[in-house]
């Protein structure tokens, strides 16, 4: 008991310090620099497949193809993503059906919305981290609630005004899930 007094200091800081950096984007190791778009992809065996729905603004002739911003439109961006040797190829889909397109049918699946303070690039990495790690299919609903440009406190509030439309736009993506 005495010896755990004695680095319970030490191990709370630890824990709050590395709490506190998982926020930031230093966290990531998905980068722009290495996704690639690639519409016309056949994936690998040796592919980590993740399914991405996305309601953020979708530039497709853009190297930074998806936006800090809630798309304006009602549309559900479908991607397929595949990791390998620590890079990724996004491929645009139709819809949810096609997304599954090189998935693994025989594993469990996890449908994972992420949290605040996320852009793009750490939503792919926390995914793929999430799929290779457990070993399932994870579906990602990706949505805006990170913009550099703004401060902690007004990111939480844009997120927070914009839940209503986004809440929809996943029940949309829910309700197109072939049963």
């Amino acid at each position: 008991m005495r010896k755990f007094k004695k680095y319970s200091l030490l191990l709370t800081l630890f824990f709050s310090f590395t709490i506190s950096k998982a926020q930031f984007s230093g966290y990531t190791f998905c980068n722009w620099d290495k996704i690639t778009f690639n519409p016309k992809y056949i994936p690998t065996n040796e592919d980590t497949a993740i399914i991405f729905i996305s309601v953020r603004d979708y530039f497709p002739d853009k190297t930074e193809f998806m936006g800090y911003e809630l798309d304006s439109t009602p549309a559900l961006h479908y991607f397929s993503i595949y990791f390998n040797r620590n890079k990724w190829i996004c491929v645009p889909r139709l819809n949810l059906e096609e997304a599954f397109t090189g998935a693994s049918k025989n594993k469990d699946m996890v449908v994972y919305g992420e949290g605040m303070g996320k852009d793009f690039t750490g939503d792919v990495d926390r995914a793929t981290r999430l799929t290779r790690v457990y070993d399932v299919t994870t579906v990602m609903f990706d949505w805006p609630t990170y913009r550099p440009n703004l401060s902690g406190g007004k990111n939480y509030r844009k997120a927070r005004l914009q839940s209503t439309e986004v809440a929809k736009r996943m029940c949309d993506f829910l309700r197109s899930w072939k049963k």
